[in-house]
């Protein structure tokens, strides 16, 4: 009996020993370092508790962020589609975006508004929202079309538009232009030409700094042009290939933006198959290519009851010479509505420097543009050396040689007694 009661004894110690062993943390096989930077944790290889009111992922989904733009227009556009007929979507132009880098919606509506029409000819009126991410810009066009032969049709537009940052309270810039279209159906081939111009009314100007630094902003759109051709020929009895060519250009005085875009299309005329090939260059190291193909089919559950083929194109293909060019009498006007901006900074404080005896100057008066100023320098008293004229935003430039010796410089407008700020110079011998 006593041997039993010891040998219980020593399993019930044993018991006792694992329990508090399993409750002690082990030490780590190393001792860590204290200056040793703490570990980081990857969330993704760790069993996080879940949100017990929250359904767990699910696996066959992939857990990527959708991001907003990559829904919001292909649901508008087949929303639109489902709604209103071929006809009106050609004269209504509504798009919905969201603008991820600015972190705000987009949008834009343009309408096509025929004022009068007759069975040759329209005159329309065109009006154009858009809210962009970084600005907004409203438009409005008119113009006439006329159908001048039996296959060719010619128009003619004008256009003002009013640009500024989204959300700011600047006053907008504002520019106009005109454009030409021509389009053609000569036989089976399809001609269609157009070009606009551009020309800014307005800039904007604000100052900054204060004595040597000050500064005048200058702030306008660009000049430009565009031009785009379009050329459809048939390959064969059902299938036709079109041949697309754009070009742009925009001058500033600081900015410049030029590029061209060419493509190639093939479509069969019962619309079963497109494919396309585009090539953007923007400058003259950006250079953008662009394959694109769809299949379009018509499905009928007829025939799937009927055990037929249920898969057909979406319509009958029909010849070219069927089409009239009438409708391009009521289609939007093509143009760039994207023109850069041109933003200049130069200095209006009178800034001079020398060279040998050559002393040159530069600075600005703005409220008075395109005077003339008289050049003085003084060693006591003011002498007159030469006139300069101002531009149209009332800058100045010019130089002229003296002996050396310390001067004083400034320019003076005469008739209204106005001068520039006082600079000094010294001219080395």
């Amino acid at each position: 009996m006593i041997y039993s009661s010891n040998k219980l004894d020593i399993y019930s110690y044993l018991v006792v020993m694992i329990v508090v062993a399993s409750l002690i943390p082990s030490a780590p096989a190393h001792p860590a370092d204290p200056q040793a930077p703490p570990q980081l944790v990857n969330i993704h290889s760790v069993n996080l508790p879940l949100d017990p009111l929250r359904p767990p992922p699910n696996p066959w989904r992939s857990q990527e962020i959708a991001w907003p733009e990559h829904y919001i227009t292909p649901t508008l556009d087949y929303g639109l589609n489902l709604m209103l007929s071929p006809e009106i979507r050609q004269i209504v132009g509504l798009e919905a975006g969201y603008d991820r880098l600015h972190g705000l919606p987009t949008g834009k509506i343009e309408f096509f508004a025929p004022v009068k029409t007759w069975k040759d000819r329209s005159f329309f009126f065109a009006p154009r929202v858009a809210l962009e991410g970084n600005r907004e810009t409203f438009s409005v066009g008119s113009g006439f079309r006329r159908k001048v032969s039996g296959r060719s049709v010619m128009g003619l537009h004008t256009f003002h538009d009013w640009v500024r940052p989204r959300g700011s309270q600047d006053s907008f810039l504002r520019q106009s232009g005109f454009g030409v279209e021509v389009s053609s159906f000569p036989g089976p081939v399809q001609l269609t030409l157009g070009a606009n111009v551009y020309i800014p009314v307005n800039e904007r100007r604000r100052y900054i700094g204060v004595g040597s630094d000050a500064s005048m902003v200058r702030e306008a759109l660009s000049h430009g042009l565009d031009g785009r051709l379009s050329l459809t020929l048939p390959v064969t009895d059902f299938m036709d290939t079109r041949l697309d060519a754009r070009v742009h250009r925009f001058l500033g005085e600081e900015s410049r933006k030029a590029g061209h875009e060419l493509g190639i299309s093939l479509a069969l005329r019962n619309g079963m198959f497109s494919g396309s090939f585009r090539h953007f260059r923007q400058g003259a190291d950006q250079d953008d290519f662009r394959v694109e193909g769809a299949v379009t089919l018509a499905f009928d559950w007829m025939s799937v009851m009927n055990g037929a083929n249920p898969f057909s194109a979406p319509y009958p293909s029909r010849p070219r010479l069927e089409q009239d060019v009438a409708y391009r009498l009521y289609q939007r006007v093509v143009r760039n509505h994207d023109v850069p901006g041109d933003r200049s900074e130069r200095k209006i404080a009178l800034t001079v420097r020398a060279a040998d005896d050559l002393v040159s100057f530069s600075g600005a008066l703005p409220e008075l543009a395109n005077k003339r100023l008289t050049v003085q320098t003084s060693q006591s008293p003011w002498v007159e050396r030469a006139k300069v004229m101002t531009d149209s935003r009332g800058f100045y430039s010019g130089r002229l040689r003296l002996p050396s010796g310390l001067y004083r410089l400034r320019l003076i407008h005469k008739s209204s007694g106005k001068t520039s700020e006082v600079a000094v110079v010294r001219v080395l011998p």
